[in-house]
């Protein structure tokens, strides 16, 4: 059985440990409050306020925007002064917009709401966190890998729990509940479990020779092709994630089988991201970076294969597809990570992680909406999957050439 336990980057003994699991508990309710809350929400608010789902959906895309966008000057301020006070301050905020959320009837106050949420969300969830990681954790790679295994889990456990909130006490209420519990929880916990850390250019300044000022420019980031590789890779690899999420269902419906079948088939995927997870963790320093970012790009290439052949190969290729899905997606968040700090580190963690996210903007919040437009011009969901192979398959090749690259 192996062990949340890490050699420290920072001064406090026992440091890692406590900031691991202080960020893996935290970021299990965060993404809860922040994020899944939102589709278990929106239902019973439409049907109470009158809007439409587009209305609503609309709200999280602003989120989603004004969180990639403020990604550059969040990450900055974490590489300069740490991340204590930020992911603090972030989770407090996020607790008051949640109250707000519960009192809106106004479509404009709920895009501001959500807007504010998205800032709140650069401030406090993976970036964040993984910037303090960074900086503190001697092994970085497992830490982060330690926390993502856990907060993996935050769908199972969110979701039962404020679908239950919202049918005991409606929507509203439920709100003022998860407003307490992110108050309680992330907060809580960041401001104590952070104590001690220090920032990666105070961990710089107290390396042999290090200097405060050894990060290069912001400026030079948009003009180095690496980021521009990386761009194309894991853009490729948000589109089809991101496209996902919201198509699985609908596509499953349009090749003719029953909602049973296809949540059955969806409850596969967050087992099998975990024990991915679980697997790289047990393996430590066994795997480099380079051969878990070109294994996971290869099972979601093969994952998407068995989707655009899965009218012939029946439920057995959807099973499949659902496990090779779920282990990739649960390892490339970690790839991305740490391809970020590997290739792209002179600039910063927060700082290369700020512009890899402005420059994948479009690919995140647009995939549902392209994939959507697409399936209404051709009207099946089938060419659009090949579409996304062939991404993909480019996507892979910019791993590869990147990752040689740096070898």
């Amino acid at each position: 059985m192996f062990r949340l336990s890490f050699r420290s980057g920072g001064d406090a003994a026992g440091l890692p440990r406590r900031l691991v699991w202080g960020i893996a508990l935290g970021q299990l309710i965060a993404w809860g409050t922040l994020y899944y809350s939102f589709a278990l929400v929106i239902g019973p608010m439409a049907d109470e306020l009158g809007w439409s789902r587009v209305d609503l959906n609309a709200g999280l895309t602003l989120g989603l925007i004004a969180a990639s966008l403020a990604a550059i000057p969040v990450g900055r301020l974490i590489d300069r002064h740490g991340g204590r006070w930020m992911m603090t301050a972030g989770s407090v905020a996020a607790a008051v917009l949640l109250v707000l959320w519960s009192q809106t009837g106004s479509l404009a106050g709920f895009y501001a709401i959500w807007i504010a949420i998205g800032l709140t969300q650069a401030c406090s969830l993976s970036e964040a966190a993984y910037n303090v990681v960074a900086a503190n954790a001697g092994d970085y790679r497992r830490a982060i890998m330690g926390i993502t295994l856990i907060t993996g889990f935050s769908s199972t456990v969110t979701i039962p729990f404020i679908t239950l909130a919202v049918e005991l006490l409606g929507w509203r209420h439920a709100l003022l509940v998860l407003a307490l519990i992110q108050l309680l929880g992330p907060a809580l916990l960041y401001w104590t479990c952070l104590r001690d850390t220090v920032s990666g250019r105070q961990k710089l300044a107290r390396q042999p020779e290090g200097s405060a000022a050894a990060y290069l420019p912001l400026a030079d980031a948009f003009r180095d092709s690496r980021l521009w590789i990386m761009a194309a890779c894991f853009g490729a690899q948000i589109f089809c994630t991101s496209g996902m999420t919201f198509h699985i269902i609908p596509l499953l419906q349009e090749r003719g089988y029953e909602m049973a079948l296809i949540a059955g088939l969806l409850a596969l995927h967050g087992p099998s991201q975990v024990l991915a997870r679980l697997l790289v963790v047990l393996l430590g320093k066994a795997t480099s970076t380079a051969t878990l970012g070109r294994l996971s790009f290869g099972m979601l290439v093969v994952a998407m294969l068995l989707l655009c052949l899965g009218a012939s190969l029946g439920v057995p290729g959807l099973v499949a597809y659902i496990m090779l899905y779920g282990a990739a997606s649960g390892l490339v968040i970690v790839v991305r990570t740490t391809s970020t700090l590997e290739y792209l580190g002179g600039y910063g963690f927060g700082t290369a992680a700020g512009a890899l996210a402005v420059v994948t903007l479009l690919p995140r919040t647009g995939a549902p909406t392209v994939i959507a437009a697409l399936w209404e011009v051709i009207g099946s969901y089938t060419p659009v999957l090949w579409l996304i192979v062939l991404l993909l398959g480019g996507g892979t090749a910019a791993f590869w050439y990147i990752s040689g690259r740096r070898a």
